[in-house]
């Protein structure tokens, strides 16, 4: 049995009266330092670890001051010689509690217990939200209450998995914390309520709600350094691909970097993109962030997959001007290799080069022409190389010239049954400015002798003559002519620039110009030599039309052939509005050029016009002409004019 001393005493009237001022002003003090008021008139409060309470016993200040509830639900005041278990307790109940403990000491003690402040719930938010940080609550919060005191979470959440931790006391070693994976996102956008979640229904102090990010990450594979996943930037415009290949420590010696292929998987569909990052594409302003190039500014999103593929190594070996070996991108086709190694060379049988390629059943050889690959005959995939392909370009035996105006001249390599037709569409035929597909074959023949044949080659691909489609020899030249480009001016119908085929003359060029005009000077025609030293010559082609017999001129490739015009000029004096010299056509009449020099004055005598015109040996014949008394039955003829006449309209 524990001793008690008595502390009371009686006190004097003047003292309980100081007792109760001193205890009305403590109150308002309780409610002062209060941090909500609501918690000193809440007798409904229950009192939890961690909270504040303030104890005032009337008439003792020595026995009043403040407390706080320990984690085991104690307090200890000074007034009681043991600690006193007030968790879970309402403030009356502990009022009444204190009370109850202090009458063994004092006598009818008065005591006031007041809340000065709750304990302060606090939760650690972090991750994926607007606000990251350490959030207090006065009360336990819900998961939703929680992430909304962070600001909501961010468009880049996984709400999906949350986790949330939880650190429990344990009686031998401290803490130990347990952690849960949430998903949240059907109770977030209000489908589910948060009690199906199987979360805590609240909060306690020193939770860690932790909210990750959605994946940011792309796949990095094939021929890189370092092979893996990487991280995006998706707060600003974006990574590229060129950022991603060098944070993989870049591409190996042998990658083939024109050809990346990034694999995006979307809800819809798995799309495949084709980067090259051997061309720079420029960027502006515009374009940062843009997912459009197929260049190193490409801009990744979560989820891709970027594949940088190996080049194929294939050896070229025979007749190109640099054998060896290449690296080339997957699918590249064999006339690629051999553009690589230069092209073939004269010597080279184009007709007959092999493929040799090697595989775990045994070694295979594939034939093939050249020309045909590339007239696009031989389909893409039967010339589409592998890795470790041997190509051969063999040697040329018997070959013919293919030149002139054909689209590939060159050599190329006869068999015993080849013919011209055949070597003239291996040369790609005759190209648009050819002499209208005509041929020549030159031979060698013995003793210093040359053969030419000639080949009509449209008659050839028609099928309609096959006596010009002559066996080839060793040594033969098949040689296409080109068409002479002309330029006819002047007094033609249609002046311009013309193609003809060689051997052409003049009239074959005004006829392509559609003929001479009426008011043409055809006895001086110009024909102008196209050369480094232009010459002209005057032609009439008055002779050459007259006479069959007459030669007509050849024409050469910038040759030029102008018509001039026929200068036929006519005086007019007198007493005429616009004396003058007029030119005339064929067929002017007197009445024509009056009327082009204005008409006559009316001080002009249009009976007594004299028309003066020079005879075919020398004399001058003058006739006087009454515009007056012209007789309609006279033949207009009698009124045409001829160049060097004069026309006098005498005064009145």
């Amino acid at each position: 049995m524990r001793c008690r001393s008595r502390l009371y005493k009686a006190p004097a009237l003047i003292a309980l009266t100081l007792v109760l001022i001193l205890t009305f002003a403590y109150i308002q003090e309780c409610h002062a330092e209060t941090i909500d008021s609501a918690f000193c008139l809440n007798h409904s409060y229950i009192i939890e670890s961690g909270d504040m309470l303030k104890i005032m016993v009337w008439g003792h200040e020595n026995l009043s001051g403040t407390v706080i509830v320990g984690e085991d639900g104690r307090i200890s005041w000074i007034g009681l010689p043991e600690d006193v278990y007030v968790l879970g307790k309402s403030i009356p109940e502990i009022q009444a509690k204190l009370t109850g403990e202090l009458e063994y000491y004092l006598k009818d003690p008065k005591i006031i217990v007041t809340l000065i402040e709750a304990k302060t719930i606090r939760i650690t938010i972090v991750g994926a939200v607007r606000s990251p940080g350490v959030y207090p609550f006065r009360t336990k919060p819900t998961l939703m209450g929680a992430l909304a005191s962070a600001g909501g979470h961010t468009s880049e959440a996984d709400l999906t998995c949350i986790r949330i931790t939880r650190f429990l006391a344990q009686p031998t070693n401290g803490t130990e914390s347990k952690s849960v994976i949430v998903d949240a996102s059907k109770a977030l956008a209000g489908e589910e309520k948060i009690e199906d979640l199987g979360l805590y229904s609240f909060f306690e102090d020193g939770d860690v709600i932790y909210v990750p990010e959605k994946s940011r990450t792309v796949s990095v594979l094939g021929e890189i350094q370092k092979p893996g996943l990487y991280t995006l930037d998706t707060s600003g415009p974006g990574t590229r691909i060129f950022d991603i290949i060098a944070s993989a420590g870049g591409p190996n010696s042998n990658a083939d970097t024109g050809s990346i292929r990034v694999t995006r998987y979307t809800k819809q569909e798995i799309q495949t993109i084709e980067i090259d990052l051997d061309i720079s594409t420029e960027m502006g302003p515009e374009s940062v962030g843009s997912p459009q190039n197929c260049d190193g500014s490409f801009v990744l999103i979560p989820g891709d997959v970027v594949y940088v593929p190996r080049l194929i190594t294939v050896q070229v070996l025979g007749e190109v001007p640099s054998p060896g070996k290449y690296q080339l991108k997957p699918g590249s086709s064999i006339t690629q290799a051999i553009s690589r190694a230069g092209g073939t060379l004269n010597s080279a049988d184009t007709s007959c080069i092999s493929l040799h390629r090697s595989k775990a059943e045994g070694a295979k050889i594939f034939n093939f022409d050249l020309n045909s690959a590339l007239t696009g005959e031989i389909p893409h995939e039967a010339l589409t190389l592998q890795n470790q392909d041997t190509i051969i370009v063999p040697e040329l035996v018997h070959q013919v010239s293919v030149l002139g105006a054909v689209n590939r001249p060159g050599i190329y390599r006869i068999y015993e049954t080849s013919r011209v037709l055949e070597i003239v569409t291996l040369a790609g035929w005759v190209t648009h400015d050819s002499d209208s597909g005509s041929a020549i074959l030159i031979r060698k023949l013995g003793e210093g002798k040359i053969q030419q044949s000639p080949i009509n080659l449209k008659r050839l691909q028609s099928g309609a003559d096959e006596k010009e489609n002559y066996l080839l020899n060793d040594g033969d030249i098949i040689y296409v002519p080109k068409a002479i480009t002309i330029t006819v001016l002047g007094q033609v119908r249609i002046p311009g620039t013309y193609t003809l085929k060689s051997g052409s003359n003049i009239m074959d060029a005004l006829f392509k110009a559609g003929g001479t005009l009426p008011d043409s000077n055809q006895t001086e025609v110009l024909l102008i030599r196209g050369d480094n030293d232009p010459k002209s010559q005057e032609i009439d082609i008055n002779k050459i039309m007259a006479d069959s017999n007459a030669t007509d001129f050849n024409l050469f490739e910038g040759d030029i052939i102008f018509v001039p015009e026929i200068i036929r000029e006519v005086s007019v004096l007198g007493e005429i509005a616009r004396p003058g010299i007029y030119k005339i056509k064929d067929n002017t009449t007197l009445f024509e050029v009056i009327a082009q020099a204005g008409g006559i004055k009316e001080t002009g005598n249009p009976t007594t016009i004299r028309l003066t015109r020079s005879s075919p040996d020398g004399e001058y014949i003058t006739r006087r002409i009454n515009l007056e008394e012209i007789d309609e039955k006279i033949s207009l003829e009698t009124w045409i004019l001829n160049n060097g006449d004069a026309i006098y309209v005498p005064r009145l």
